[in-house]
């Protein structure tokens, strides 16, 4: 991602000290530590953390590739007990990381924990305290707003529920078959009163894409509305409500052979939509970096405490080793952060066993 390289400058600065302070007060080991350790005598903990990516490494769709069930139970004991740690950093999302692991779970037929998957969006919990009492949009795929409320925040509509109380805002919703109309969502405006809040009255302060938007057509058009007047659509021009994008990935591997367009051509299109509208204006994101610097930090922390923060470690990232059989793998050594490099790189990487097929042969 553009931006990662300043981004991980800050973060380890951060990291840094945010380990420091968390070996200071560590007391209890956390569930996944516990998994670490056995009731005898402690074995030699590992002095690495392995981060898997998810979208054409681990599965295609939902079906398991390259051996990746089995490498994921190499890292186990017989007994069960984790003999490695690693996580789940992945920009897919829109559901709560509870329900992922449990998919995944199922899906790789070992446990994973809530803890040990890292979505995109999964930093937007650090924006509780601002949005907490503030109306805020949630937009794609899965179940967006209810991810948020899990977040903590009080007040969240789905993009699909937020355009659905006013009428005519999609002209072309008559000719969406597909489209399901919600049993109470009646023609009368004065039956649109969300339950707590009047949505035609309350401007929007915030706008949230988690993951890839379902009907691109309809939700550039309200995101427009939004973004234009001031967080009410309708209304007259007003200032522009922080709008956050969890990913800016141009294409994922899905389950069709060729890459598909993801929430970074969402972002390009609506960009250039708005500013096409408003040539004064400028469509403003907000918090790329800073998301991509909570990422990391949450990233190297989680490795950090499923090793008991041990020194040295060393994060091997597995990213689309099957993309065009060239194996791509980031070495961190954090006891050597100031040095580092993050991203996605087609050059040869720091580790590398060889160009990899298959992810079972990697672990």
């Amino acid at each position: 991602m553009s931006g990662f390289r300043a981004a991980l400058a800050r973060a380890t600065a951060r990291s840094r000290a945010e380990l420091q302070a968390a070996g200071r007060r560590r007391g209890q080991p956390s569930d996944l530590g516990r998994r670490l350790s056995h009731s005898g005598a402690a074995p030699a903990r590992p002095s690495f953390g392995i981060a898997f990516d998810i979208d054409g490494v681990i599965l295609r769709g939902r079906s398991p590739i390259g051996g990746s069930p089995q490498a994921i139970r190499r890292l186990y004991s017989e007994d069960g007990t984790l003999k490695i740690p690693f996580l789940f950093l992945t920009n897919g999302g829109g559901v709560p990381e509870h329900k992922r692991a449990l998919e995944l779970s199922e899906l790789l037929g070992v446990n994973i924990s809530p803890a040990q998957v890292v979505h995109g969006h999964s930093p937007y919990r650090e924006l509780v305290n601002r949005f907490e009492n503030d109306l805020i949009i949630a937009v794609g795929k899965g179940e967006p707003a209810t991810v948020m409320i899990d977040y903590g925040f009080r007040k969240v509509l789905s993009i699909d529920e937020y355009s659905s109380y006013f009428k005519d805002i999609d002209p072309l919703a008559p000719f969406k078959k597909w489209i399901v109309q919600q049993a109470d969502n009646k023609n009368m405006k004065s039956e649109k009163v969300h339950p707590s809040y009047d949505v035609f009255e309350e401007r929007v302060k915030g706008v949230f894409v988690l993951s890839d938007p379902v009907d691109w057509g309809r939700d550039l058009q309200v995101l427009c509305d939004i973004l234009s007047t001031g967080g009410l659509p309708g209304s007259g021009r007003g200032d522009q409500p922080p709008l956050y994008f969890a990913s800016d990935d141009l294409e994922y591997q899905a389950a069709f052979p060729s890459e598909r367009l993801g929430m970074g051509a969402f972002r390009i299109a609506l960009e250039s939509i708005f500013n096409q509208l408003d040539p004064l204006g400028h469509l403003f994101l907000q918090g790329l970096a800073y998301l991509e610097e909570r990422i990391m930090i949450h990233s190297i922390l989680l490795i950090w405490s499923l090793i008991l923060l041990r020194m040295p470690l060393t994060v091997y990232w597995k990213r689309s080793v099957y993309s065009d059989s060239v194996t791509i793998a980031l070495n961190i050594q954090v006891s050597m952060l100031p040095s580092l490099l993050f991203g996605t790189y087609r050059v040869p990487p720091l580790f590398c066993p060889g160009n990899l097929e298959q992810l079972l042969a990697g672990v």
